[in-house]
C-alpha cells in the first residue's frame, strides 16, 4: 500500500481504546475480506465510522437472512436495532433482546458472532463525533426498515422467496445498497467539505453505486441463493426466459439461465456507469477515497461476464458463488492505484474492462461446451 501516491490525512477525532479498536478491525476482517482491504486505504478519519457502519449494516443483514428465525421475530429484532440505533445513551433491555436474538441462532458463524457483540458495535457508534453519527444512523436505519419490510415476506406455492418484477428488484437494492451508498456519500461530503453542485452530484448518483454493486452480487450468488429457497432474479423474468425460480439450483439450460440473467446485467451495467461518474466526482486530491471506490467498481465490471458465461455450472458448484481470481483482484488494484489520479484513464479503464460484457451481451446464446 505505500506504493500508492497519497495527500496528507486529517488526524483522527480523538483516540479509541486500543483494544475496541481491534475488536471493529478483527470483526471486520471475520465478515468481509473485501470490504476489509477496501477500508484500510481511507483516509484514518473516515476508517472507523465506516468500519463501525458496515459492521452494523452486517448485523441488520443477519438478522434478516437467518432461516432459523420465524418472520415475526426478525421484524421485532430489527425494530429493536433501529430504536438502539436511534438512543444516544446504552438501552440494556433493547442490546440484550438484540444479543439474546442471536445467542438463539444454532450456528456459530462469524455473522453471528458479530450479532452477539451489537451493545459492543452500538457503544462504538455512540462515540463517533456527533457529525458523523449523524451521516450514519439514518440511512443504517432505512436499510433495517427495508429488510423487516422483506424479512415478512411469504414464500411462493414452490416454497422459495422471490423478488416479483424489476421494479421490486430496484427497491430491495435501494434497501440494502443504496442506503449504504447514501450514508458513505454523507461522510464523504462531510470529511472532504464539499457543498454546492459536486455535492449535489454526489448525491445524484449515490444510489445507483450501492445498486449497481447489489445487482453484481445478486448475481454471482443465484446458485447459492436458491439452495436456500431464495431467488432475488425477479420472477417476472424468470418467466420470459422459461425457468422457475424453484428450479435454479439445478438448472442446467445455459441458453435460459442467461436469458434470464442478461436484463439484470443490463440494469447492473447502467447503474456501474453511473458509479464510474460518481468516481470521477470525487476530488483527486482525495485519491484514498478514490481508491476505495474504484476497487469494487471495477471489481463488479470484471465479475458480470463472469456470471454470464457461468450461469448453468451444475450441482457441484452450485453452492458456490462465482468470482473473479485473487490475480485479478490483485491486478485490479494495482491498475487503479496507476491511474487514480487521471479522470480520462480510469473512464478508458473502465471501457476495456467493460468489453467483455458488451461482447456477451451482444450474444446471449452461449457458446457450445461454455457451461
Amino acid at each position: 500500500m505505500n506504493s500508492c501516491p497519497v495527500g496528507p490525512e486529517i488526524p483522527p477525532a480523538g483516540r479509541p481504546d486500543p483494544l475496541e479498536e481491534a475488536f471493529f478491525l478483527d470483526s471486520l476482517r471475520q465478515v468481509s475480506r473485501t470490504f476489509d482491504f477496501c477500508i484500510r486505504v481511507l483516509p484514518t478519519r473516515l476508517r472507523r465510522p465506516i468500519a463501525l457502519a458496515y459492521l452494523l449494516c452486517r448485523i441488520a443483514d443477519t438478522v434478516e437472512d437467518e432461516p432459523s428465525a420465524p418472520p415475526g421475530r426478525k421484524a421485532e429484532a430489527l425494530a429493536g436495532f433501529r430504536k438502539a440505533l436511534a438512543t444516544p445513551e446504552p438501552d440494556g433491555s433493547l442490546e440484550d433482546f438484540l444479543e439474546g436474538f442471536f445467542r438463539s441462532i444454532p450456528r456459530d458463524t462469524p455473522d453471528v458472532r458479530l450479532g452477539r457483540e451489537s451493545r459492543r458495535v452500538l457503544a462504538g457508534l455512540r462515540r463517533l463525533p456527533r457529525a458523523q453519527r449523524e451521516a450514519v444512523v439514518p440511512w443504517v436505519s432505512e436499510l433495517a426498515s427495508g429488510m423487516a419490510e422483506y424479512s415478512t415476506r411469504a414464500p411462493g406455492p414452490d416454497g422459495v422467496l422471490a423478488l416479483k418484477d424489476m421494479e421490486d428488484l430496484d427497491n430491495y437494492c435501494y434497501y440494502v445498497a443504496g442506503t449504504v451508498g447514501r450514508m458513505l456519500t454523507e461522510l464523504f461530503i462531510l470529511d472532504l467539505g464539499l457543498s454546492g453542485e459536486r455535492a449535489a452530484a454526489l448525491r445524484s448518483r449515490a444510489v445507483p453505486f450501492g445498486q449497481g454493486l447489489q445487482l453484481v452480487n445478486i448475481l454471482k450468488d443465484v446458485r447459492p441463493d436458491s439452495r436456500r429457497a431464495r431467488c432475488f432474479l425477479p420472477a417476472s423474468v424468470l418467466a420470459a426466459a422459461g425457468v422457475a425460480p424453484g428450479a435454479l439450483s439445478a438448472a442446467t439450460d445455459a441458453a435460459a439461465l442467461r436469458r434470464a440473467i442478461i436484463p439484470v446485467a443490463a440494469k447492473a451495467f447502467d447503474r456501474l456507469r453511473t458509479a464510474l461518474d460518481y468516481l470521477l466526482l470525487l476530488p483527486r486530491t482525495a485519491p484514498r477515497i478514490r481508491l476505495f471506490c474504484a476497487w469494487p467498481l471495477f471489481m463488479a465490471v470484471e465479475t458480470l461476464p463472469v456470471c454470464l458465461a457461468r450461469p448453468a455450472e451444475g450441482p457441484d458448484a452450485s453452492d458456490v458463488s462465482l468470482k473473479i481470481t485473487r490475480t485479478d483482484v490483485k491486478r485490479i488494484r494495482r491498475q487503479a492505484m496507476l491511474r487514480v489520479f487521471s479522470n480520462g484513464m480510469l473512464r478508458r479503464h473502465f471501457e476495456r474492462s467493460a468489453g467483455p460484457l458488451k461482447a456477451m451481451m451482444e450474444n446471449p446464446e452461449p457458446e457450445p461446451g461454455l457451461c
